[in-house]
């Protein structure tokens, strides 16, 4: 048995969209791309090969080159956006920005949709805006209700906290290999390959990150972003609330303690019709029978102030999905 991933058992799951969370460096996106070219060469189904944006792709001019030698009586070949395989078109190089363009463009005999680093770390491009909506979008143009295409997204242990487990409301199971969820078609993946790992670890670099965070994330999967630091239940003394909060697609509100003098915040929202201000981030998003609503601007009072109590260490959270959108907000103001 192989050391490296193979995508067999997350496909038996039977979902539209399947997640692989994986050791990195552990031949997650190897492994699309060779079951995409086999799936090519025995039925002639196509695949396509998607990225966020398109700059991601502008640099990749031989696909093929790291598995060539697997496939060594034939002719692999990249020609601009499109994938050959001896001659034939086998798939396609797509960017998810700009699929919303792409709605009349028929792809009968793709059967496979390869997303990579569906995660992001900081300091890289970021989320595209609605984007797992962009990619069920995607998939509806591919599939055309044929009912046989199937997404695989390959990530590493960055957060837990992205918008696809958000949207999906999916979370892995850390201690299971899969989290499925058969009504919503969606399957979270949690590999890791012990004999890799043991592999690696003898390495230089493997014994230098070994005793560090980075062994963690490199070895375990343990999600290199996420920590439990201010991450709290609300108490019982934290009754008074004072603001609530629409951010993309997540409600919030934030109370006070008034006995401990700490703030919280959780999911807990309601319509409140001029009670408390409920600051908005999409205009899109405003109500105008709500006049408690006010659109959130960069340097806004409020922000600055709840900054400031994160910056104390007076402001708590309820999960991490809540802790890294306000992180989000508030670290960029």
């Amino acid at each position: 048995m192989s050391i490296y991933y193979s995508p067999a058992p997350l496909l038996s799951q039977k979902c539209i969209f399947n997640y692989v969370i994986g050791n990195r460096g552990g031949g997650k996106s190897f492994s699309g791309k060779e079951l995409a070219i086999k799936r090519f060469k025995k039925k002639g189904k196509q695949f396509i090969y998607l990225r966020r944006y398109q700059t991601e792709l502008d640099p990749i001019t031989d696909y093929f080159a790291d598995i060539r030698f697997k496939f060594p009586t034939d002719v692999l070949e990249q020609k601009a956006d499109k994938l050959y395989i001896n001659g034939e078109l086998a798939g396609y190089m797509v960017a998810l920005s700009k699929t919303p363009s792409l709605k009349s463009n028929p792809y009968p005999l793709v059967t496979t949709i390869i997303f990579d680093e569906f995660i992001i770390d900081k300091g890289r491009l970021p989320y595209l805006k609605n984007e797992p909506q962009l990619l069920e979008e995607f998939y509806d143009t591919v599939d055309r209700s044929r009912d046989e295409t199937v997404v695989l997204c390959f990530g590493n242990a960055i957060s837990i906290v992205n918008p696809h487990f958000t949207y999906f409301n999916v979370f892995p199971d850390v201690n299971k290999r899969f989290t499925k969820d058969k009504v919503k078609s969606v399957c979270i993946e949690f590999y890791f390959n012990e004999e890799f790992i043991a592999k690696k670890k003898a390495t230089r670099f493997g014994q230098s990150i070994a005793q560090r965070e980075y062994g963690d994330y490199n070895f375990y999967n343990k999600f290199l972003r996420d920590s439990d630091s201010f991450i709290k239940k609300r108490p019982a003394t934290a009754n008074y609330k004072l603001y609530q909060f629409v951010l993309d697609s997540g409600k919030y509100s934030l109370w006070q303690d008034v006995k401990y003098q700490c703030f919280y915040i959780d999911g807990n929202y309601e319509k409140n019709f001029g009670l408390y201000r409920t600051y908005v981030l999409d205009p899109n998003d405003m109500d105008d029978n709500d006049k408690s609503m006010i659109l959130l601007k960069k340097n806004n009072a409020t922000m600055k102030r709840i900054k400031v109590w994160l910056e104390r260490g007076d402001l708590y959270f309820n999960n991490q999905t809540t802790k890294q959108k306000f992180f989000e907000i508030l670290l960029t103001n």
